[in-house]
């Protein structure tokens, strides 16, 4: 299962720090916790200074996520550092438990598939 969440932001290094790798190209891949993977998205570097960036990744994860788990990777990733999230083109509260409960309602809408 595949959740696509584009991140706005003015840090120009959370990209790396969510990924935790120094080099990015699209398709990169990283595990994270909770038994899930991001695979970096297309990459939009933005030239002039002051313009949020948007860092679009692709979650994917199996039955077995633990998506309280990959929430708080996510949101300490994102906390203090991020403008807005949209998961699947809907903008989320940066919180915890509204991370962990579009993940959960994925899982229980899309099944096994």
């Amino acid at each position: 299962m595949n959740l696509h969440l584009q991140i706005i932001t003015h840090d120009r290094s959370l990209n790396f720090d969510i990924m935790g790798v120094s080099e990015l190209s699209p398709g990169t891949r990283v595990s994270i916790p909770g038994n899930a993977e991001l695979i970096q998205g297309e990459m939009i570097m933005r030239k002039a200074l002051g313009l949020p960036e948007p860092i679009k990744l692709i979650l994917s994860f199996g039955t077995g996520v633990a998506s309280s788990i990959v929430a708080n990777h996510l949101y300490s990733k994102l906390k203090g550092r991020a403008k807005s999230i949209r998961i699947d083109r809907v903008e989320v509260e940066l919180e915890k438990g509204s991370i962990k409960k579009v993940i959960e309602e994925h899982i229980e809408s899309h099944g096994s598939d």
